[in-house]
């Protein structure tokens, strides 16, 4: 024929068919070949498949949609020397999800090339493997500004004003983060609040339809944070001591659950009880075993701020003295109080009292010095031993917490129960207890007996 391409009715020519010599005696050379009129019809040949064909591996993006790569496709069932090539093709991952070695759906293959009339294609569909690889994804925190509060949460964990995102697909969300300052104190430098509080930002929750394996994930961490001291409340109230010294008397309230501050240096406006608008017009704060000065701050110091009261104190409570010792107790004229004495302590807080004093009346003609009759005055003392913290007080009642009568009174200046006993009183149970600044407390009690003449 004249080509190899397909056609129908194609001339058959004798190209270089030649007579031979036959088996009878006969010689070619005795005759001449004359071509004939016979035709042929040439048919399409059949390419089974297409092989070789790869897609692209892709970052996520939210769909199924792939990339195909045709360079290195073969045309199974094309002879050789012959020009095909692939015209159109649709590649689509088995899942828009982020996985490996997905299989790729390839369809619509059509042919293209010099010889594509030569050809038919048996199938239109094949297949390939892929990788879809996680997006990248960037979750930064914002800088914020609390007030402290003893924790490290933040004033706001929502997007937009406690973090920003970055890089999602499509309607893809989050629906929250953890976020968290990395630590909880104020931040200062010589005295100053720095704005330089990290807030760690991880944990990102996705909403439904969201999938974070899809994702690689950045956290952003923001440095410029800021934790501001909170403001104490402050208060105080004394006994009158003609000073104007605070220590021992001020009540600092942080306002944080388990932080306790300490202070030094309170002092008063005036000492004087009778000054309206007196407050606390000096005060520094300092740290503790559960607290940091550094994370507090007074307020402006005034009578509405750090209000100060000081009272009278009643003959019966000693507030607040710097020592305790034994006084002696004068001799009274003819006898005086005996008594024994003993000491009660407990958690550092200590009273020695008497244990059993006994007033009794004096004998006839031999009233001893230790003696002392009823109707007559005495003085008993009461010894107080030195407290762990000296700004505590000892307050003197009846056994029953009522107050004493009127015969009978504590002097603060002798340190000793004073009076004079009705002939009816023959006892009188006394109750003495000691309390020191933090509440704690110890008491005791012992009964004065008195003896007729």
């Amino acid at each position: 024929v004249a080509d190899k391409n397909v056609a129908s009715g194609k001339a058959v020519a004798l190209g270089t068919l030649a007579l031979g010599n036959g088996t009878a005696g006969g010689l070619g050379s005795n005759y001449t070949l004359v071509g004939g009129g016979r035709t042929v019809n040439v048919t399409r040949a059949t390419i089974s498949s297409v092989t070789g064909i790869t897609a692209n591996d892709k970052i996520y993006n939210g769909n199924t949609s792939a990339a195909l790569a045709m360079t290195n496709a073969v045309f199974n069932g094309m002879f050789s020397g012959d020009d095909l090539n692939v015209a159109t093709s649709t590649g689509v991952f088995a899942d828009s999800h982020v996985a490996q070695g997905l299989v790729v759906s390839i369809s619509g293959l059509t042919l293209a090339g010099r010889d594509i009339g030569n050809y038919t294609l048996a199938s239109s569909t094949a297949s390939a493997l892929a990788n879809i690889t996680p997006a990248p994804l960037m979750v930064a925190a914002l800088a914020q500004t609390k007030v402290y509060d003893g924790n490290t949460t933040v004033t706001s964990s929502a997007l937009g004003t406690g973090y920003i995102v970055s890089g999602l697909i499509g309607s893809e969300s989050l629906s929250s983060v953890t976020l968290a300052y990395a630590s909880k104190d104020v931040s200062r430098l010589n005295g100053v609040v720095q704005s330089n509080k990290t807030i760690a930002v991880s944990a990102a929750v996705a909403t439904s339809g969201t999938r974070l394996t899809d994702y690689a994930i950045t956290y952003v961490n923001d440095t410029a944070s800021t934790i501001t001291p909170k403001t104490v409340a402050l208060s105080a109230s004394k006994m009158f001591d003609d000073t104007n010294n605070l220590n021992g008397f001020v009540s600092v309230s942080t306002g944080v659950s388990g932080e306790v501050l300490g202070y030094a240096g309170a002092l008063a406006f005036s000492s004087r009880m009778e000054f309206i608008g007196n407050y606390i017009s000096q005060i520094q704060l300092i740290d503790s075993a559960t607290a940091l000065a550094a994370n507090y701050q007074i307020p402006a110091l005034n009578a509405e701020n750090a209000p100060v009261m000081i009272a009278m104190a009643t003959p019966m409570t000693v507030v607040n003295p710097d020592t305790y010792q034994m006084l002696s107790v004068p001799n009274p004229t003819p006898a005086m109080a005996t008594s024994v004495t003993g000491t009660v302590v407990v958690e550092g807080i200590g009273v020695a009292i008497p244990s059993s004093p006994i007033v009794t009346a004096p004998a006839t003609n031999s009233a001893p010095a230790a003696m002392m009759a009823v109707d007559r005055a005495f003085v008993i003392p009461i010894e107080k031993a030195t407290l762990l913290n000296v700004n505590a007080g000892t307050k003197i009642t009846l056994a029953d917490g009522s107050t004493l009568p009127a015969w009978i009174y504590y002097d603060a200046a002798q340190a000793a129960l004073v009076g004079e006993a009705p002939e009816n009183v023959t006892s009188l149970a006394i109750k003495v207890t000691a309390v020191d600044n933090d509440g704690n407390s110890v008491s005791t009690e012992f009964v004065l007996q008195f003896e007729a003449k």
